[in-house]
């Protein structure tokens, strides 16, 4: 193997340990439990089961939302500011659901404070 390849290698393991460094730093993480910093709280880990339970629960309510708002596209004259809000509001919710439904479909642990 080059010797350049080694050193490229020793790099990235340094910058590696370094972004997990301060990722560490940044969630509170002491060695055990996580700590939050501003209430020195212990964090817990999100258990598989309740995680995937809160994922089939923001689906469910992503389908309702989502059909309420199918119903109400086909209306093509958006003639009042009710409606237009409501549409927005409706857009809006639906991508934070989808924004939460993806975070906690990543395999990675979730803390939560007690």
């Amino acid at each position: 193997m080059p010797a350049y390849l080694s050193q490229v290698k020793e790099e990235i393991r340094r910058e590696n340990e370094m972004i997990d460094q301060y990722v560490k730093e940044q969630m509170g993480y002491t060695g055990g439990a996580p700590v939050a910093e501003e209430t020195n709280e212990v964090l817990e880990v999100l258990p598989d089961a309740e995680r995937y339970a809160l994922v089939d629960a923001l689906k469910a309510k992503w389908d309702t939302v989502n059909a309420k708002y199918q119903k109400m596209t086909h209306n093509v004259n958006l003639d009042t500011v009710g409606k237009v809000k409501r549409k927005e509001a409706m857009e809006t919710e639906l991508k934070m659901l989808e924004a939460d439904i993806s975070k906690l479909e990543k395999p990675q642990p979730i803390y939560i404070r007690n």
